[in-house]
């Protein structure tokens, strides 16, 4: 959770999952910030979210053109990066 003292209102009240930290930078997902944009609006392209009402939830500021997403899966999907157990991370459009 955000500290108190932190004073960038783009992270107030708010409750980040890591999932980097390393040499390679650090890695998070906003996870108590969900949008009323529906998961069917994501893209027209993609099949799978036609009529889907899963709330989108709102991440950035970071990289907030970018792309994350958590999934729950009994397999590591290809191009997931594990978190814990059967959660994982994509990081990219095809993979989504």
């Amino acid at each position: 959770m955000a500290r108190r003292s932190l004073v960038d209102p783009n992270f107030a009240e708010t409750v980040i999952l890591l999932v980097q930290h390393d040499d390679e930078g650090t890695a998070g997902l906003i996870i108590n910030r969900q949008t009323k944009i529906p998961l069917s609006k994501l893209s027209q392209e993609m099949d799978s979210a036609k009529g889907r009402t899963d709330r989108l939830y709102s991440g950035g500021p970071v990289q907030p053109a970018g792309i994350m997403a958590l999934l729950r899966s009994r397999t590591k999907p290809d191009d997931a990066k594990a978190v814990v157990q059967d959660l994982y991370v994509i990081s990219s459009k095809a993979a989504l």
